[in-house]
């Protein structure tokens, strides 16, 4: 169906980000979990865990919202230098993170203006559930590491950002609807 993208920006997004300031100092790789393939994800986290850890770097696993109970006792014990993310939110997670790396997560894209850098995990599975994407790509936790420290890798561009978040979330909203005909009642 021959369909017109249209940015207005998002208003539960605008509002999470305006209650908590950005942390300057991060140094996290936020890896999000699917919900499907958990101890895939794991493996790949301690992996990313074990060969970031000599240059400063956490990794921080955040389980899908359909993973998190099942992860809670897990994540009393030591996971080989992994930590856990396993709050309600996502926003704050992705203040405190440095970059985040997922397969497949919209996380990827509420990152986007947040993390400094965004990674997609390149598999059969994401280039058939994202084809174009504007995320740097990686193979194995080694890539990752190595984008990480060496180079700028993973920056998604303030006009990229703007085509997937962009501000001004109620004017615009305003400007859509009275593109469509609609005209908004005086105050509100």
């Amino acid at each position: 169906m021959p369909v017109t993208k249209i940015a207005l920006g998002n208003p539960h997004r605008d509002w999470q980000l305006a209650q908590f300031s950005r942390i300057e100092e991060r140094n996290d790789i936020l890896l999000l979990g699917d919900g499907i393939d958990t101890e895939r994800y794991l493996s790949m986290a301690q992996n990313v865990a074990a060969i970031a850890a000599p240059h400063g770097l956490r990794t921080v696993f955040r389980p899908h919202p359909l993973e998190r109970a099942r992860l809670q006792a897990l994540c009393t014990h030591d996971v080989v230098g992994l930590a856990f993310d396993l709050s309600a939110d996502i926003y704050q997670a992705l203040a405190g993170a440095y970059a985040v790396a997922s397969e497949l997560s919209t996380g990827l894209f509420e990152a986007v203006g947040i993390a400094n850098r965004v990674f997609l995990w390149d598999t059969p599975k994401s280039r058939f559930i994202f084809p174009n994407h504007p995320f740097q790509s990686f193979l194995a936790a080694e890539d990752l590491v190595k984008m990480l420290v060496e180079g700028r890798a993973g920056r998604v561009s303030a006009e990229g950002s703007e085509t997937i978040w962009k501000a001004n979330w109620q004017e615009n909203y305003l400007d859509f609807l009275k593109s469509c005909g609609h005209v908004a009642r005086e105050g509100g």
